[in-house]
């Protein structure tokens, strides 16, 4: 989409496009590439190096840099199929949350999730997929890793996806209503996606780049209407909040 200028198909797309269709007088080159083979990049290139939608964890923060954010989501579900039975009141806390996923996979200890092995789901999930027992867990890895596990979710070869709303809203299509959602008490109430870059002189400089022209998206229709284009209107009041609460908390600087 960035070199070839397609149409932006989701809110990753349409923040990207807007940040570097800001950056004209920055000579870039985009380069298409795995997960594993950007993290090689990363760490061999001699130049600076960036890649796209990387959410901050704590061993990515003590090896690479990171900009302020350029897309937010709203955080991820656990969904299952509708029409399966509703989960038991002894998993869910009193305002129907997901007590926690072991608390879950101990009372379903037959049930699979399907997760991406290339991706991090950030500090919280990061911690909670690892203390699952491997039989409650199915990998899919790829660049298109959203599009694999959610067909193995649509031919219920697994009981569970962890997925962003708008994910779901994407590759579900017009069947929303067949899905149940949970929240997991605790989770983080947003996701935020950043240019996680190697660490030279060329990508802080680069960064710095960066920042200053997020500050100004920030300040612009075009920034919120990326992410409300992609978005159920129901869905409209709590990523406007979450924008709002992310760009109030940063230390924005010209």
């Amino acid at each position: 989409m960035l070199s070839n200028k397609a149409q932006p198909q989701n809110i990753a797309a349409a923040t990207n496009y807007l940040l570097f269709s800001r950056l004209n007088s920055v000579d870039i080159e985009f380069i298409g590439g795995s997960y594993n083979r950007t993290l090689i990049a990363l760490d061999s290139s001699r130049f600076a190096a960036c890649t796209l939608n990387k959410v901050k964890n704590t061993q990515r923060e003590a090896k690479y840099m990171f900009s302020q954010p350029v897309n937010i989501y709203i955080s991820r579900r656990l969904y299952q199929h509708a029409s399966l039975p509703p989960l038991s009141k002894e998993v869910l806390n009193e305002d129907g949350e997901i007590i926690s996923l072991e608390k879950l996979f101990q009372a379903y200890p037959d049930k699979l999730l399907v997760i991406s092995d290339t991706i991090s789901y950030g500090v919280f999930y990061d911690q909670a997929l690892a203390a699952l027992d491997s039989k409650n867990k199915t990998f899919r890895g790829g660049s298109s890793y959203y599009e694999t596990t959610h067909r193995m979710f649509e031919s219920r070869r697994v009981d569970f996806i962890l997925a962003f709303p708008v994910e779901v809203l994407r590759y579900g299509k017009n069947n929303q209503a067949m899905y149940q959602a949970y929240t997991v008490a605790g989770a983080p109430k947003s996701s935020i996606g950043h240019l996680m870059c190697n660490k030279h002189s060329h990508s802080e400089a680069f960064l710095r780049s960066i920042n200053v022209a997020l500050n100004k998206l920030y300040q612009q229709p075009e920034f919120l209407n990326a992410h409300l284009n992609f978005l159920p209107e129901q869905d409209h009041p709590q990523i406007k909040q979450l924008i709002k609460q992310t760009i109030s908390s940063l230390k924005l600087s010209n």
